[in-house]
């Protein structure tokens, strides 16, 4: 079964339910507030809609006119409308009205592009800013999407940037990763949000680890794994980062390899010799992109396979690694991390390593409450 399919059998119901009891609930009391799902799938999130127009007493004619669902499959289009009973319009986005404006845009949203010879990748992103674009203005928008999104600065050039639009709009409420349950099987961790397009207006309930709590939006960075420690890990992030560079196997593609050499490249997990030496042959500590800290090297070699690259000193190498692999800095770096990934390594703040450094002393110069560093402590 693929992701476009399944979006169409999931039982939603609690779900949608919970989504919309975040809204303004003047917006289904209202006989003229339109609402928009540009990607209905099975129509779930369009019914729990309906359902909660007809509880307010609007009739079904009424309905039927100011909610409306985009399918670009017919089949699935009639399989929605008979299995949820639904009132409302069901269009393909090129005849949808450009110039529609709606109250609402809601949506869960295809994750993937399912066309195999499509370069745009991902398309939930897309989706997100597509709506904040659609909706009228002061409107809200309700989205359910994979959670790297709270990685915000972690990954700027990717969905992390869409915290800043969130950030930006007046986000009400967000669900990190409770709403799991609700797909089985995914191997991804779920979010959704409920904001609207207005000035920002400060603290947003933010629902995560079975714990409800308000934080303000306007001032968030990223969201860690635990709540807990969110001024923690803002505090240590917000110093100058360490240079770093971050080699892919792409950028080695036209290194020429041999067996034998004086360089040491490490590309597709393997040990191998690059012959051009002058290509990278300074010291550095390197740091693998993904899983645990276990493999960090050092030396005169040009590293691969998605590592990352700490340019230093022969003499800085040993105090550098001592920091790299510290508590602290292990602690902040597990609280942003997203499928194995050591993204926040890139904003590792500097210290200087000219020196050693132990744990006490990187939580002395964090300046770390007694709590915070007993915090790292118990996680370590």
């Amino acid at each position: 079964m693929t992701i476009s399919n399944s979006r169409l059998k999931f039982d939603m119901t609690e779900l949608a339910n919970e989504i919309l009891d975040s809204m303004d609930q003047s917006l289904f009391e209202r006989d003229d507030t339109t609402f928009l799902d540009p990607a209905m799938a099975g129509g779930q999130l369009l019914k729990a809609v309906e359902v909660r127009l007809l509880e307010h007493g609007h009739s079904k004619e009424n309905i039927s006119k100011r909610v409306t669902g985009v399918s670009e499959n017919p089949l699935h289009a009639g399989f929605a409308r008979k299995t949820n009973d639904l009132l409302c319009q069901i269009v393909t986005k090129e005849s949808i009205d450009m110039e529609f404006q709606p109250d609402v845009v809601l949506v869960n949203p295809p994750f993937q592009n399912p066309n195999s010879k499509s370069s745009s990748g991902k398309l939930w992103g897309k989706f997100v800013e597509n709506s904040f674009e659609r909706v009228a203005e002061g409107g809200t928008v309700a989205v359910i999407c994979p959670n790297s999104w709270t990685k915000g600065e972690v990954s700027p050039q990717g969905n992390g940037k869409l915290l800043k639009l969130l950030s930006d709009n007046n986000t009400i409420r967000v669900n990190n990763g409770d709403c799991g349950k609700h797909f089985p099987n995914f191997g991804v961790t779920f979010s959704y949000f409920v904001a609207e397009k207005k000035e920002n207006e400060g603290m947003c309930t933010l629902l995560q680890n079975g714990l409800e709590s308000e934080f303000d939006m306007s001032k968030c960075r990223f969201i860690p794994k635990n709540l807990e420690v969110i001024d923690l890990v803002h505090k240590f992030f917000s110093h100058e980062a360490f240079n770093s560079t971050l080699i892919t196997n792409t950028r080695n593609h036209h290194i020429e390899f041999s067996n034998r050499g004086k360089t040491e490249v490490v590309t597709n997990g393997k040990l191998k010799m690059a012959k051009r030496t002058e290509y990278d042959d300074d010291p550095k500590v390197t740091i693998p992109w993904a899983n645990t800290f276990d493999k960090v090297m050092y030396g005169e070699f040009v590293a691969g396979d998605s590592n990352l690259v700490f340019p230093c000193e022969k003499n800085q190498m040993e105090n550098l690694i001592g920091v790299l692999t510290s508590k602290l800095y292990q602690f902040c770096n597990n609280q942003l991390r997203m499928a194995h990934h050591n993204e926040a390594a890139r904003m590792f703040p500097a210290v200087d390593i000219d020196r050693s450094w132990n744990d006490e002393q990187l939580y002395a110069h964090f300046e770390l409450t007694e709590e915070e560093i007993e915090y790292v402590e118990q996680s370590s």
